[in-house]
């Protein structure tokens, strides 16, 4: 049981880390919106 609820616990760290690098990207492309390149650039990576 105890691995399980690491697992879990991993699981919604990994997904609150994602939500909040997707909340990063959607200011960016805000900032950056005149350089659709740059933009691209940093989803690829991301």
């Amino acid at each position: 049981m105890k691995i399980l609820k690491g697992m879990i616990f991993l699981i919604l760290l990994i997904s609150h880390f994602s939500h909040a690098s997707f909340q990063l990207e959607t200011m960016t492309v805000i900032l950056d919106s005149e350089e659709p390149r740059k933009i691209f650039n940093v989803k690829n990576y991301g």
